[in-house]
């Protein structure tokens, strides 16, 4: 498996403009739009009906994998590798990547102000949309997707397939336990790949100021 540095494509800003614009539109939605909220009632009371102490237990370690210090640890250990590789650059891209998006969610929390579900099976607190577990799953996959690519095809659609199927675990526990509505994680993914998409627009952005200084 290689550590890829290089890009193959940078973010476009209209594509930006239309991520940011499509959460915003969907924060507003949840707060204010009542056939959306009815949704995620009914969502949520019908996957209550199918919880059992056994796929409550499993959940519960799902869902542990996904917590945000743990993400966040993780994203610093990379950040770590590169610097260890003297590569100061994309260390403060995984750091302001991992860091940012958990500020931003947190301060969304508290713009929206969204109650959780009322019979979670799992310890909550604060607000529920986003949600901080799928915020930092989100954004720790999109980071190593990124970065690591295995040196086959096959090699790439198994990590891919992990990597994604893990994501989809985790977002699915934290509805199952009651702990987040459906758009709290859609929300979450929506938010995390925002966010990674504009640091790497402002990462290519300072790239190439870097080169046409060097080249004049």
């Amino acid at each position: 498996m290689r550590l890829k540095t290089t890009s193959d494509t940078t973010p476009q800003l209209p594509w930006l403009v239309v991520d940011w614009l499509a959460m915003i539109l969907l924060s507003l939605s949840v707060k204010f739009w009542l056939p959306l909220q009815q949704f995620d009632q009914q969502t949520s009371h019908w996957v209550h009906q199918w919880a059992t102490a056994s796929r409550t237990f499993i959940f519960n370690g799902v869902t542990l994998s996904g917590s945000p210090i743990l993400t966040l640890v993780l994203g610093m250990l990379i950040a770590l590798l590169f610097i260890s590789r003297e590569d100061l650059t994309h260390a403060a891209l995984v750091l302001s990547s991992v860091l940012g998006v958990q500020v931003i969610a947190w301060c969304l929390k508290h713009v929206i102000q969204r109650p959780r579900p009322l019979a979670s099976l799992t310890l909550t607190q604060g607000f529920s949309f986003p949600s901080g577990h799928v915020v930092g799953a989100t954004m720790l996959v999109l980071i190593i997707c990124h970065y690591w690519h295995p040196q086959t095809v096959r090699n790439r659609v198994l990590e891919l397939v992990i990597a994604i199927g893990w994501l989809a675990l985790v977002a699915l526990s934290r509805v199952y336990l009651q702990a987040h509505y459906p758009t709290d994680v859609v929300g979450a993914m929506l938010l995390a790949w925002s966010c990674w998409q504009t640091v790497r627009y402002g990462f290519e952005r300072y790239r190439s100021r870097q080169v046409v200084q060097n080249i004049n």
